[in-house]
């Protein structure tokens, strides 16, 4: 009899050692996917902004002086560094610990300062010999 109990308890502890063995890897699968959402939604933050940026400063280029326009552009937490530079804006940000870039490109030629904190910002384009481009 005790034989018996013995092995129903060892088929218990099999059990649900394969039951969290199945839990953990859905939860290291699912936790990946999660993070890789969370980059692709930040990557389409940064991409949306500087598109936006670029259009505008095309735009009041094209204009030419006065023109000026604000605009409202959102950047993720994980952004470094706004850097902008001839006719240039690059924005670096972290995943995962490593460095990125993503860099859009506009025919005027560009100066100017964003600074790299998190959320909305508005920002002010202005026409002139070069596109002026400030944030804060």
């Amino acid at each position: 009899m005790n034989v018996m109990k013995a092995q129903a308890a060892v088929e218990y502890m099999l059990l649900f050692s394969m039951s969290l063995l199945i839990v953990g890897v859905l939860w290291y699968v699912s936790n990946n996917n999660i993070e890789s959402a969370q980059w692709e939604l930040q990557l389409a933050n940064v991409k949306n902004s500087l598109e936006k940026i670029v259009h505008n400063a095309d735009v009041v280029y094209l204009q030419g002086v006065p023109s000026q326009v604000y605009i409202e552009v959102y950047l993720p937490d994980n952004v470094k560094s706004v850097y902008i530079s001839g006719n240039s804006v690059t924005v670096e940000m972290y995943w995962r610990g490593i460095l990125r870039n993503v860099t859009d490109y506009s025919i005027a030629n560009l100066t100017g300062n964003i600074p790299p904190a998190a959320g909305g910002q508005r920002i002010l384009i202005t026409a002139g010999q070069v596109v002026n481009i400030t944030g804060g």
